[in-house]
């Protein structure tokens, strides 16, 4: 059966389209401290084509701003891509996802922003995308934003605050359908960053 997103995810897409237009607000600079561990996993697995699944304002790309938020090049040319896009539902910009595969598909600073019941969706959305490889970044803590409107009024952005094992058993889940995936996956935490690594065992 194929998964269908719930109420609860148009409804916050709407809460996240109205924090889109206040300056400043996901910028998608997340993904900056991440870059070096980005950078050796695309050569290690050697990517070449890549997906920023809910890439925010994706300013790590942008040849103009990307020395603002202290990268030297974009993140393609660091990566060393043949080519790469851009998806993010909440930015008219990047709200088409490409129905195409790709050698990596990065998701970070996103599955937190997902309600619980739509985790699966999303996850099969951006497995369902890679060739190779994903890599996943998920915060296990809340934000500093808040929802200003809608149904979440008042609620932590970080709607789905889970530790890094309940994390681990979703994403293992998911994965046996697309068992010939790397998946790494990064989940932040009070204590610090909890990396693990699913892939299939060698025969």
């Amino acid at each position: 059966m194929k998964l269908k997103p719930s109420e609860d995810y148009y409804d916050l897409l709407d809460s996240y389209k109205e924090l889109h237009k206040e300056e400043g607000k996901f910028r998608g600079i997340s993904l900056v401290p991440l870059v070096p561990t980005l950078m050796n996993i695309t050569k290690e697995n050697n990517c070449k084509t890549l997906l920023d699944y809910g890439c925010g304002k994706a300013i790590p790309y942008s040849k103009k701003e990307c020395k603002s938020i202290g990268l030297r090049k974009p993140v393609q040319e660091l990566c060393n891509l043949n080519s790469f896009d851009l998806y993010d539902p909440a930015y008219e910009k990047y709200a088409e996802l490409p129905d195409k595969k790709y050698d990596i598909v990065v998701c970070t600073d996103v599955l937190e922003h997902i309600a619980e019941q739509d985790i699966d969706y999303v996850l099969t959305q951006i497995l369902s995308r890679s060739n190779k490889v994903v890599f996943l970044n998920i915060s296990c803590r809340p934000a500093v934003k808040h929802f200003k409107e809608g149904k979440f009024k008042g609620k932590n952005v970080h709607i789905s605050v889970f530790d890094p094992s309940w994390w681990g058993h979703k994403i293992g889940n998911i994965w046996n359908n697309f068992n010939h995936l790397k998946i790494y996956t990064l989940c932040d935490t009070k204590e610090g960053t909890h990396a693990t690594c699913i892939k299939k065992e060698k025969e």
